[in-house]
């Protein structure tokens, strides 16, 4: 009599198959993170551009810098929506796909702007300052 046998995969194969698929996932999910938070605080900086560019028209019309208060603020969801109302900044900020939150702080003559991180347990904070014509960005990412 003659044995009917199947070629196929022994289970050692098959583990080690799926061993190697889960480090690859692993490796490629942890440089998705980075290349997401990378991609979030570059948004962010580019609305901080757009801010500050709505800054200067905002001090042409009316020789002060709009700001939402004079002592340092933390940015929250009311503050950046309060820069984007059109009686104030109009800066169009979608804060729920860039996940930062922004806020304004200065005396009218120079003036810094504050955006905070809200994603994760990683505190990313990004100042945009204008204080005697000289601009200072600082990152503490």
């Amino acid at each position: 009599m003659r044995k009917n046998l199947i070629a196929g995969f022994t289970l050692i194969e098959l583990l080690v198959v799926v061993a190697i698929l889960g480090v690859l996932s692993a490796v490629g999910i942890i440089a998705f993170g980075s290349y997401t938070t990378s991609t979030k605080m570059s948004a962010a900086s580019n609305t901080m551009q757009q801010i500050s560019l709505a800054q200067t028209e905002y001090f042409s019309d009316s020789d002060t810098y709009y700001v939402n208060g004079s002592s340092a603020c933390t940015p929250t969801k009311a503050t950046t929506i309060n820069i984007s109302q059109d009686d104030n900044l109009g800066v169009p900020i979608a804060y729920k796909d860039i996940s930062f939150y922004f806020c304004i702080y200065g005396d009218g003559t120079d003036y810094t702007i504050k955006a905070l991180a809200d994603y994760g347990s990683k505190d990313c904070e990004i100042t945009f300052t204008l204080s005697d014509q000289k601009a200072v960005r600082n990152d503490k990412c």
